[in-house]
Order: C-alpha cells, then structure tokens, then sequence
C-alpha cells in the first residue's frame, strides 16, 4: 500500500542528508480496520553522516512497548540488520544504532524463566551478524541467508516463553 522502504531508498539517493528520513508504521486509518496487536516496533530514523571520505548509515529505532525477554533481542536484530541491508545497497558503513523503548517489560508469566536466565553462567562469545553482499548490492536483491551468524554459541537448554499480550 504504501511502498515505504522504496521511498525511503529514493529519498536516501537523492538526499542522504536530509532529516526526513523516517520510516513510521503508526497508521490510524489502517487501525480501525484490524482487531490485532499494534506495532510495537513503530518508527525507525536513518540519518548519513560522513567520517573522511567513508559515509555511515545511522539508525534509531523507537518503540512504544517492548517483551524484554521475548523480543527485545529479537526486534534489535531485525531492524540492525535493515541497516545492514540499506547501507549494502548505498554502499555506505553501518553506523550507530539507537533504540529506545518507552514500555520494556517482564510478564508475570515469565518470571520463573528470568530467574533461570539470571543463574546462567555468561559466556564471553561476542556474537557478530554479517551481511555477505558486496556493497552496491540492490536492497531487494538481499535474501535471508546472505545474512550470517558468527561466533554465536546459545547457552542451552533453550527457554520457551509463553507470549503475553
């Protein structure tokens, strides 16, 4: 309906500086039409800024509420990644990235799973997502698994979280 990464990606090649650059899912008419969850994930910033001769995409992702154990983790990658992609395309670095949520919380439910998670010993992998594209690569050419996840080792067993809404 609205075309939004399209026009984002126009509006970055034609002026990378402007302060326009906004994504925003907070849409009154299409909420009336559904009964569903709103998004939470509502509004992502992506603003250029040069360091000597190299360009950085920055982005700041807003959020009104957040599942911190279901998530959180969950949306930061998501959207790091959409930065990953938008400045593969440009062929520009992947700069900062903000988040900010203005709910994050711990359901009821999920106490007893925060408590294990806090007796885990941490590890000291420093895991790192990498975009295997070369640079220039057209933003919808970019498929799932040119995406990889290095130096990840999951502490196990897996929780599963019931979701709460």
């Amino acid at each position: 309906k609205h075309d939004i990464i399209s026009k984002l990606l126009k509006q970055l090649a034609e002026n990378p500086w402007n302060r326009r650059n906004v994504i925003s899912l907070w849409d009154y008419e299409a909420f009336e039409e559904t009964e569903g969850l709103l998004p939470c994930a509502f509004q992502t910033m992506f603003d250029v800024r040069r360091v000597g001769e190299d360009l950085y995409l920055d982005a700041t992702l807003t959020q009104r509420s957040n599942d911190m154990l279901v998530a959180h983790h969950i949306n930061a990658m998501q959207y790091v990644a959409l930065q990953m992609m938008i400045a593969k395309h440009f062929g520009w670095k992947v700069g900062k990235f903000f988040y900010f949520v203005n709910n994050l919380h711990i359901y009821d439910n999920q106490f007893p799973q925060a408590k294990e998670l806090l007796k885990r010993q941490p590890t000291d992998c420093q895991p790192k997502l990498v975009l295997n594209v070369p640079d220039g690569t057209n933003f919808f050419d970019i498929k799932p698994e040119d995406f990889e996840l290095q130096d990840y080792e999951p502490v196990t067993p897996q929780l599963r979280f019931d979701l709460a809404i």
